[in-house]
């Protein structure tokens, strides 16, 4: 000792110092950020071996943050907070702390509607029961260099929408009959509220299967409401559901029963084919079980040409020879209903 120690860059001697023989260290103050620079520590005897190092001033490189986000629900009318929200693949700064801000930003100045502070990225961010509006989503980080320390962020603005009224429909089975038997109708209708257009759906029949959604299609709305039908449906429980645009969902279960009341056709075709070929009522054991049903059909002058003290459909009128045209039945039930009307016989050409 004592030791020279020398700073320099690629053309000058920055700084210098001096130091006697021993444990000591020294600073260089104010060197300028962003070079490369030298030091180097030899001892003041001639010919004295000397060490270098370089050193640069560079700050560390800052990392870019980086996200992605997705709207995993919407919030559907009256559903409040149904909105949520997922924020993934997180790139920040390893080993410092970061803050995932909520703001909405539709109420005038943006206000924060919810934060996350996190010490490392995890796998994903989830927000929740959030509300309709509009949103921004603030990812910030402070990044500290050897020199500076910088902060670092990242914003996506984003919509939580919904309808501005309840979705709702009418959803209602009736049953049709014909002579040979009752089959189901579902009909969703008056579909209105939540957002057009809509879908409709069997999410259950009575196997339990579903089918794939319908829009429902409606060219003039203002005049007629959203209506859709599924004809010819078996007997059981049904699950309905109606969908909006917004995802919304509305549910209804239904019961396609088998019907119980009297239908009289007024046609039958006696022509032996083996199908309408008697004067079938449908249901009518369920008015006369233990018989006492009285049948009497005349032709059109008021000529009698059937009758029966014990009407069934097991020996059902089947036209006799009678020829085809219209005929007029009185019907008394057990507990003295009448039906009376007109029938016609049709068996179609004959060679």
């Amino acid at each position: 000792g004592p030791y020279e120690i020398f700073l320099t860059n690629q053309t000058d001697t920055v700084a210098q110092t001096t130091l006697p023989l021993g444990s000591y260290s020294t600073s260089f103050l104010d060197v300028a950020v962003g070079s490369e620079y030298e030091v180097t520590v030899r001892p003041a005897a001639e010919d004295a071996c000397a060490i270098s190092r370089t050193v640069d001033t560079n700050p560390p490189g800052t990392t870019a943050l980086q996200f992605t986000y997705q709207l995993d629900s919407t919030a559907c009318f009256q559903t409040i907070g149904a909105g949520a929200l997922t924020i993934s693949n997180i790139v920040v700064s390893d080993n410092e702390p970061f803050t995932a801000y909520l703001y909405r930003v539709d109420l005038g100045e943006a206000q924060e509607y919810a934060s996350r502070r996190f010490s490392t990225a995890p796998q994903s961010i989830y927000f929740e029961n959030i509300e309709n509006g509009d949103y921004q989503i603030r990812l910030v980080q402070q990044q500290s260099g050897c020199i500076t320390s910088t902060q670092e962020a990242r914003s996506e603005t984003f919509v939580i929408a919904g309808p501005e009224r309840t979705l709702t429909a009418s959803v209602r089975s009736y049953v049709e009959v014909t002579v040979n038997y009752p089959y189901g109708t579902i009909e969703a209708d008056s579909i209105v509220g939540g957002g057009a257009p809509y879908e409709v759906r069997i999410a259950a029949d009575p196997s339990g299967a579903s089918t794939e959604w319908v829009e429902v299609v409606n060219e003039n709305p203002i005049v007629r409401p959203y209506r859709h039908e599924y004809l010819d449906q078996a007997v059981g429980t049904y699950v309905i559901e109606v969908r909006d645009r917004f995802g919304c969902v509305f549910t209804r279960t239904v019961e396609v029963g088998y019907t119980s009341d009297l239908y009289i056709p007024n046609i039958f075709t006696p022509n032996g084919d083996g199908e309408n070929d008697t004067f079938y009522i449908l249901n009518l054991e369920d008015y006369g079980e233990n018989g006492g049903i009285r049948m009497k059909i005349t032709n059109r002058w008021g000529v009698e040409v059937y009758r029966s003290p014990n009407y069934t459909n097991i020996e059902a009128w089947d036209g006799g020879t009678y020829p085809d045209g219209i005929y007029y039945y009185h019907m008394v039930l057990p507990d003295n209903t009448e039906h009376s009307g007109w029938v016609e016989i049709w068996r179609g050409r004959t060679p």
